[in-house]
């Protein structure tokens, strides 16, 4: 797992770029959208890496967030860093979704936590929104997206082996259609 996290801080630092774009954007067509929003600075040099069923999709460290486009729908989505975290999802078409990254004391070093929020978690909405609206999202190109799937082929196997043997029936966290962040609150 240090492995891991090593070689996918390395890639950040090496080959992260940014959009231009910032701000909440609606999703493309048929789409719903999830930005991963890290609103503190606690732990800003750990990454944290992201995946949808059995892909890898982003990583980023620091006070960062990701947007990312998913198929409406039942959606496993989950972040790795010292642990991992699943985040049984249900999407809606045309939709926008925050989870706050949480990053907590570990036993050695800190762990991800995933926690969807609505416009009622108003504190943190309010964080995220400003953060979204202030600066643009951390992407990671294509092609290292997809070296990192192969490379991390063998923990996505394993990670979802453990979640559908023992997590999938845990009272879990989750992202709900009527948590999607309405249109007023989003400017």
């Amino acid at each position: 797992m240090k492995k891991l996290v090593l070689i996918t801080f390395l890639i950040i630092m090496g080959y992260t770029s940014q959009v231009s774009a910032q701000g909440f954007t609606p999703p493309s067509t048929g789409k719903a959208v999830v930005y991963f929003a890290r609103i503190s600075a606690y732990g800003f040099a750990v990454a944290f890496d992201f995946y949808l069923n059995d892909k890898f999709i982003g990583a980023f460290k620091g006070e960062n967030y990701m947007r990312y486009e998913f198929e409406p729908g039942e959606q496993l989505i989950w972040g790795a860093g010292e642990n991992i975290e699943f985040l049984p999802s249900n999407l809606k078409e045309g939709d926008i979704y925050v989870v706050i990254v949480d990053i907590k004391a570990g036993k050695k070093k800190p762990v991800i936590g995933l926690r969807p929020i609505d416009e009622n978690d108003i504190e943190l909405f309010t964080r995220a929104k400003k953060l979204i609206l202030k600066k643009p999202p951390v992407i990671i190109n294509d092609k290292d997206v997809e070296k990192l799937n192969i490379k991390f082929s063998a923990f996505i196997s394993e990670s979802l082996q453990l979640y559908e043997s023992t997590l999938k029936e845990e009272n879990l966290r989750k992202i709900t259609p009527e948590m999607a962040i309405p249109l007023e609150n989003q400017k």
